[in-house]
Formats: C-alpha cells, sequence, structure tokens
C-alpha cells in the first residue's frame, strides 16, 4: 500500500512542535535547577525526566517532519 503525501502545512506543524517542546525542555531544565538548588530531590528527578522526555519528543518531531 503506498504512503499516502503529507499535506503542505505538516512540516510546519511538526516544526512548531519542536519549538513549543524546546521550550518545554527549557523551563525543565530550569526547574531542575532551581529544585536542586533548594535541596528537593524529588523534585528535581521530576524536572530532569521532563526535560529528557521533551528533547526526545523534539528530536523526534524534527526528524519526523524532514522526512
Amino acid at each position: 500500500m503506498p504512503m499516502r503525501r503529507r499535506p503542505p502545512w505538516a512540516r510546519f506543524a511538526l516544526r512548531a512542535n519542536a519549538v513549543v517542546l524546546a521550550v518545554c525542555a527549557a523551563a525543565g531544565a530550569f526547574g531542575a535547577f532551581v529544585s536542586v538548588r533548594g535541596g528537593e530531590l524529588g523534585t528535581f528527578l521530576a524536572c530532569a525526566a521532563v526535560t529528557v522526555l521533551t528533547v526526545c519528543g523534539a528530536l523526534a518531531a524534527v526528524r519526523e517532519s524532514e522526512k
């Protein structure tokens, strides 16, 4: 079965998604920094996990937009 062609706006939407995810990753990194300075290990781990997941999501969105 042949692949359907993406609509023209799909590349823009995927890249916009990657930008939003990068902003979320920056917020997560800032939250991790602030919480580790405050000595809150649980909050630090949660912010670090959010940062890692959003960076992975942004990279996947960029890879998908290149197709």
